[in-house]
C-alpha cells in the first residue's frame, strides 16, 4: 500500500498547484473594475465629450476598452422625414486632390434611424461624395467633410 500512495502524490500535487493558480488569478481580477464601477470621471474624457457618449468595445479577452472614437468625431448624415426607418442604398466616393474617384469606396445599405440620421464613426478625416437612393428615388449627391454633419434635401423622383 505504500507504493500506491506514492503514486498519487504527483497528480495530487499538480492538481493542487493548478487550483492555487486559478484561485490566484481570480483574486487578482478586481471585483468591480473601472468598467463596472458606475459613472466614469470626466478627467480622462476628451474636451467636450460626455463620458456616456464614448464608444466602448469588448476585446477578445472580454475586457472593455475605449475605442477612441466619440460621436463628435463621426460623420453624421441627416435625411428627410419620409426616409426614417427605411433602408437606403448609399455609395461613398473619396475625393483625392479635389477629384472624385471613379469607383465607390464604400457601398452599403443602412437603415435610417428613427431620429432621421445615419452616423458613420471611424471615417478618415477628409472630403467625400455621398450618393443616396431609396428605390426609384435619388437624393442629390452631396459633398461632405468628415468628421461633421450633412443634411440631405428632399428626394426628387427620376425623370
Amino acid at each position: 500500500m505504500g507504493a500506491g500512495i506514492k503514486w498519487w502524490w504527483s497528480p495530487a500535487a499538480l492538481l493542487l498547484l493548478l487550483l492555487l493558480g486559478v484561485l490566484t488569478l481570480v483574486e487578482r481580477e478586481p471585483a468591480a473594475g473601472p468598467e463596472r464601477a458606475g459613472p466614469r470621471s470626466t478627467d480622462a474624457s476628451p474636451a467636450g465629450v460626455v463620458p456616456g457618449d464614448q464608444v466602448i468595445v469588448r476585446d477578445a479577452s472580454g475586457r472593455r476598452a475605449q475605442l477612441g472614437l466619440a460621436p463628435t468625431q463621426a460623420l453624421i448624415l441627416s435625411f428627410p422625414d419620409e426616409l426614417r426607418g427605411q433602408r437606403v442604398t448609399m455609395q461613398v466616393f473619396r475625393r483625392i486632390d479635389g477629384e472624385r474617384e471613379v469607383a465607390p469606396w464604400l457601398t452599403l445599405t443602412p437603415r435610417v434611424r428613427a431620429d432621421g440620421t445615419i452616423p458613420m464613426a471611424g471615417m478618415a478625416a477628409g472630403d467625400y461624395v455621398v450618393e443616396v437612393t431609396h428605390g426609384d428615388v435619388a437624393l442629390p449627391p452631396a459633398l461632405v467633410t468628415a468628421p461633421g454633419r450633412h443634411a440631405f434635401g428632399l428626394a426628387t423622383p427620376p425623370r
